[in-house]
């Protein structure tokens, strides 16, 4: 990493890469009272969590992890944020994961444990927790609460230890996204060539109150062959500078700065041919903060399909698999998010049989899923009775409502 990437950092202490990045570093024995605060305050956050995820969730939660990492700060040690590789997490959520811990790492190098403790504990925390959600493959909506702590904690960290000489909010939120962009590139892809272009991106817009320093990648720089993708990127790409000229100086400005990164990230990593992981996380999100600026609700979140069975039956009928079909390339669409398939009984108190048939019913669902190209680590099935939350679905209820699973992309 660090050849190109250290002779900029020379010139400015806005990007400086943490040499803990690896998922394999090992915690470091502490002196005695060096960075007291943040142990505790760090302590307390892993203390908090437990108590609350481990009543909501249950057996779902990895309890043991976060007492080991209690233990650590006992006996005087600091533990790392967790690898999205030690929940074998992949796809997007894994890209995104792995691009916000070396944000991290970079945020806690350096005085950051004793000049901003309490943030640097927050931060930490909260991408824990937003690790171990995604592990358990709750819900997106949980797992967002959590990624969305983690980006507010984050912020007030760097804003404390990263200080940015630029008076513009646009310029201060893009030099941030663009230098975290670069560690990125060079520490854990090692493309240190556009780790240096993106970093001088970010100084530039670091160093200059002119919102219009730093414009989104031209086009015809990079390597955008496909007939098809070009004029994609030309419409999105007009879309982005008409958005961006709204709200670079109103209060959406860093939202602004966000989507003209995703952007020249979803450009980047379409012409160097990334996995394609990394390429719909950055397209993904470009596309989610383009509509927040024009004010749209973000794409339909939530999915549900209903599967019908026939009577004290738990084989799939050959008709409801065009239903599964249709749910599997609706999941394969987005992959961040978690399938689950609901087991349903008429009633709170059904019998033994009635519960068996309906697990087996979710399971026949589950697996055709798989069959149907859904990775098997992404689908959860539970059990619920119809009085508890029953589901609006797409498809009137029939007649006997335990006669069915449920499919819910979320």
């Amino acid at each position: 990493m660090l050849a190109a990437v250290l002779v900029l950092g020379s010139a400015s202490p806005h990007f400086v890469a943490h040499p803990d990045v690896r998922a394999d570093a090992k915690p470091a024995k502490l002196p005695a009272n060096r960075h007291a605060t943040f142990a505790k305050a760090l302590s307390d956050g892993y203390q908090a969590y437990l108590r609350t995820d481990e009543q909501k969730y249950g057996a779902e939660f990895d309890h043991k992890r976060f007492r080991a990492k209690i233990l650590e700060l006992d006996i005087g040690k600091l533990p790392l944020p967790s690898s999205p590789d030690d929940y074998g997490l992949e796809d997007t959520g894994a890209v995104a994961l792995a691009e916000a811990r070396t944000r991290l790492m970079r945020a806690l190098g350096g005085t950051a444990r004793d000049a901003a403790p309490l943030f640097a504990a927050k931060a930490q925390v909260s991408y824990d927790c937003w690790t171990a959600r995604a592990g358990a493959r709750l819900p997106s909506r949980d797992v967002g609460e959590c990624r969305d702590q983690f980006g507010r904690h984050l912020t007030d960290l760097e804003n404390a230890v990263l200080p940015i000489r630029s008076t513009s909010p646009f310029n201060r939120a893009l030099a941030r996204e663009y230098l975290a962009y670069a560690a990125f590139k060079a520490s854990v892809r090692k493309d240190f060539i556009d780790a240096r272009h993106f970093a001088r991106k970010g100084l530039r817009a670091a160093r200059s109150d002119d919102p219009e320093i730093v414009q989104p990648e031209v086009l015809s720089r990079w390597n955008l062959n496909s007939e098809k993708a070009v004029p994609r990127f030309i419409r999105w790409r007009e879309k982005l500078i008409a958005a961006v000229a709204r709200h670079r100086s109103g209060p959406k400005a860093a939202l602004a700065a966000k989507a003209q990164a995703r952007f020249d990230c979803w450009v980047e990593r379409a012409s160097e041919g990334a996995p394609p992981a990394f390429i719909r996380k950055c397209e993904s999100e470009f596309i989610d903060y383009v509509r927040a600026l024009k004010g749209l609700a973000p794409a339909q979140k939530k999915l549900q399909l209903v599967v019908l069975f026939q009577d004290k039956r738990a084989r799939i009928p050959q008709p409801q698999f065009a239903m599964i079909k249709k749910a599997a390339t609706l999941a394969k669409r987005s992959a961040a998010k978690t399938v689950t398939v609901i087991a349903r009984t008429p009633r709170p108190n059904s019998d033994e049989y009635e519960v068996r048939l309906a697990l087996r019913r979710a399971e026949a669902v589950a697996k055709a899923l798989q069959h149907q190209g859904v990775r098997g680590d992404r689908i959860r099935t539970i059990y619920l009775s119809d009085s508890e939350a029953p589901a609006k679905t797409r498809r009137p209820a029939p007649r006997i409502t335990s006669q069915r699973a449920e499919i819910v992309i979320d």
